[in-house]
């Protein structure tokens, strides 16, 4: 049995307890059974966020000796031949890259739709992509899917190969009573307590009228036409048939202390921890490390800034550094590109970067300022250092603020980081906070502590072995 420990906002008590039963489980049974060495199909669409958790599942599978071979956006052919991992193509780059550019993708009103258009193109992409993955490397005996990557999951069924999907977060599960924040604001926060309180009985009517109104009115025109073209019959319901498939098997990749747990989540979900051992590890470049040895001899503390894949952050970058400069700080930025880095180009007390491995650098920093990735806030926890989050879309969002309620992290605006003074005192607030350090190093000793009931790999092949129910 393992022990947990949990803990209110703003709180330096904490409790500790045994859990005994729900998802996790105390138990680890060996067993003596010899898998087969099966093709497993690993797809990815959206960020690099959304892409790790799939190479971290993958090079689990492949340490246990299977085959596996990567769907994804050539963008990222870079992070997939760090892993040693064959990549088959889905789509170009240049369709991500005018995704990400974008502006509409970056606004919480308009991110959705934008969403839906790559997810609609990306339909076909995937079924051409693991066709050719068959061609090259023979039968795909399963799929191990991110949850954008529907087109994976239902070509999948069509090749009656088991499909599973893996979470970096709950926030998949929009309808449950774990409702996730979907938005900046106090109003989303009461929905969100207000749905907590209410029986399931009640809640269960509503989350139907939305799917019918709202889901499947966005997204079966979409997805029903490329079923019937590749000889599937249509779904009637998005989120239970495809988006949370109740008939599917799940996995998050994040420990259930920080996301919680709902008694309507799909019936086969398994909850693991964070994803950060396990994939090939980055040296850290001599100009980084020179830079940080400096800070420590000047005594002087480093703030690491990044604004995961907005291309165009030139506003956010210029007023960290700025921020930075009247605090007495040392920022190093993490950025696609140079934008807003003109005013520090001589500046010694400023480091620019395209990639840092955050395993290497967090814990030499005092401040990690982020967008709100679930992958980001892992390293964060694991590092020990306390975060500002400027979440913009999507999972962000709910992230953000499932981290503000451990007492984690501290949540600011784009409007509040598109000013100076803002910025710099939500830093020093956060900088000067016992009670939040405190609660870094609880986060950290959960992290390390956690251990679910049983490995990825057992889990996995248990559901490929389970009777599929198409």
């Amino acid at each position: 049995m393992w022990q947990y420990q949990n803990w209110t906002l703003g709180s330096l008590c904490y409790t500790r307890g045994t859990i005994t039963s729900g998802t996790i489980s105390m138990e680890h049974k060996q067993t003596s059974r010899v898998e087969p060495v099966l093709h497993y199909a690993l797809a990815a669409l959206g960020s690099r966020g959304d892409l790790m958790p799939i190479l971290w599942a993958a090079k689990q599978l492949e340490a246990k000796g299977h085959r596996v071979t990567i769907l994804a956006n050539p963008f990222f052919a870079d992070d997939v031949a760090k892993c040693g991992l064959n990549l088959e193509p889905v789509g170009t780059s240049k369709e991500w890259v005018d995704h990400i550019s974008d502006e509409r993708f970056w606004k919480q009103s308009t991110s959705l739709p934008t969403t839906t258009a790559i997810v609609e193109r990306s339909l076909p992409q995937f079924n051409e992509a693991m066709l050719r993955a068959q061609a090259k490397y023979g039968a795909i005996d399963a799929v191990i899917n991110s949850p954008l990557a529907i087109g994976a999951a239902v070509v999948a069924e069509k090749m009656s190969a088991p499909s599973i999907t893996v979470h970096p977060s709950a926030y998949t599960f929009w309808l449950s009573k774990n409702l996730p924040v979907m938005d900046v604001g106090k109003i989303p926060l009461f929905v969100k307590k207000l749905a907590s309180y209410t029986p399931l009985a009640v809640l269960r009517p509503i989350f139907s009228a939305v799917r019918k109104l709202a889901l499947n009115k966005i997204f079966l025109g979409k997805i029903n036409p490329f079923r019937v073209a590749i000889g599937l019959p249509p779904i009637a319901d998005f989120y239970k048939e495809a988006w949370a498939n109740e008939k599917g098997a799940h996995a998050i990749l994040a420990p259930e202390w920080f996301v919680g747990n709902a008694p309507d989540w799909p019936k086969n979900l398994q909850i693991f921890n964070f994803p950060i051992d396990g994939l090939p590890q980055e040296h850290l470049a001599a100009d980084v490390d020179e830079f940080l040895r400096n800070s420590a001899a000047l005594e002087k503390k480093t703030v690491v800034f990044t604004f995961g894949g907005d291309v165009d952050a030139k506003t956010y970058v210029t007023n960290a550094i700025k921020a930075s400069q009247q605090l007495g700080l040392r920022s190093i930025i993490i950025s696609p590109n140079k934008a807003g880095m003109d005013a520090a180009e001589c500046d010694k007390n400023v480091l620019y970067a395209r990639h840092i491995p955050y395993e290497k650098l967090l814990g030499r920093c005092s401040l990690f300022v982020h967008h709100g990735g679930v992958g980001t806030i892992s390293h964060a926890i694991e590092a020990g250092v306390p975060q500002i989050i400027m979440p913009r879309i999507g999972d962000q969002i709910d992230n953000a603020y499932k981290a503000k309620g451990l007492g984690i992290a501290k949540i600011i605006s784009t409007r509040e980081a598109s000013t100076p003074g803002s910025y710099a005192q939500a830093m020093k607030d956060v900088l000067g906070s016992q009670t939040m350090a405190c609660n870094v190093r609880l986060a950290q000793g959960l992290s390390k502590d956690f251990a679910p009931k049983r490995s990825f790999t057992d889990w996995v092949a248990q559901q490929v072995r389970r009777p599929q129910t198409l």
